[in-house]
């Protein structure tokens, strides 16, 4: 069986200093210029820049 996901329209802002997220893979804490992306169901994670540019468009 052959499937697709779904896009999602996700948002993210940029970090400028550090603190810390409660992820569902419990807590993490920001580096300065990490995205925090909120999901689908609103949680939140941080993505490393170089991990976002690969990963995801931003469509503003």
């Amino acid at each position: 069986m052959q499937i697709r996901h779904k896009p999602n329209e996700l948002t993210a802002i940029r970090e400028e200093g550090e603190r810390y997220l409660l992820t569902l893979n419990g807590v993490v804490k920001t580096n300065p210029g990490d995205w925090v992306i909120r999901g689908v169901n609103g949680e939140e994670y941080p993505c490393d820049p170089e991990i976002f540019k690969k990963l995801y468009d931003i469509v503003e």
